[in-house]
């Protein structure tokens, strides 16, 4: 399957980054923030844990589009939206960040704003409980790699939907924050979870936001904001 890339029509909103250092090699630091509900650009993004001839049922769908009644429907966001067809499905964003120091390892934290339908007091199947966010970074690309008939993820993202991974790890569900299932927006952050990742000899390090869905039908989903801070150790 080819990996699908956003038309470059959506900037970052704020991209700052210093250096402590006194070498010109790359910074020490960045602050990153992505506004969705404006333009972007340079994510791309792909789906992962599924079966050759699986991929038109799956119809997986990532686009810039408006958010869904009753949010705030002149504003738009990142729709990620995928139907799982058996046990396991995982979807998810990258994106490539250039300019830090080499071979040096980094904390990375994510904060972000997302929409979800879900509601986070359902326990029965199908509820929030089966799909769960998972960020991470790494100095290697995040692809999907096909075994077989299978189509699996290069890195380590965790064994359940719920565990975390070398490299990705858990930030919580997509449980709405509500009772209902109509789409609310909520906030998730890694402020509970170390991340730290190596950047390569050129000093780049790939970022990821995914999600880990045991959820047998379609989930639809929304990503707002997002804002990454990545600091040398």
């Amino acid at each position: 399957m080819k990996t699908k890339f956003f038309v470059p029509v959506l900037m970052i909103v704020a991209v700052a980054f210093t250096s402590c250092s006194k070498e010109e090699s790359g910074a020490l630091e960045m602050n990153l923030s992505f506004d969705f509900s404006k333009e972007y650009q340079g994510w791309s993004y792909d789906i992962s844990n599924y079966t050759e001839g699986e991929q038109q049922a799956i119809a997986f769908a990532c686009k810039y589009t408006r958010l869904p009644q009753p949010l705030n429907t002149n504003k738009s966001a990142l729709l990620l939206s995928a139907k799982n067809m058996g046990g396991d499905l995982f979807f998810y964003i990258r994106r490539q960040i250039t300019g830090l120091q080499p071979n040096t390892q980094y904390s990375i934290n994510f904060q972000m704003e997302l929409a979800s339908n879900a509601p986070s007091t359902a326990t029965e199947a199908g509820s929030a409980n089966d799909v769960y966010v998972k960020v991470g970074a790494s100095s290697s690309e995040p692809r999907t790699v096909k075994n077989g008939s299978v189509y699996n993820f290069t890195l380590d993202k965790g064994v359940k939907k719920d565990s975390d991974g070398q490299d990705l790890k858990v930030i919580g569900n997509i449980g709405n924050g509500t009772t209902e299932p109509v789409y609310s927006l909520f906030e998730r952050n890694s402020s509970n979870k170390t991340i730290v990742a190596e950047t390569d000899a050129m000093g780049n390090l790939w970022l990821v936001v995914g999600f880990d869905s045991n959820y047998k039908s379609r989930t639809s989903l929304f990503i707002s904001q997002l804002v990454i801070n990545i600091s040398a150790i």
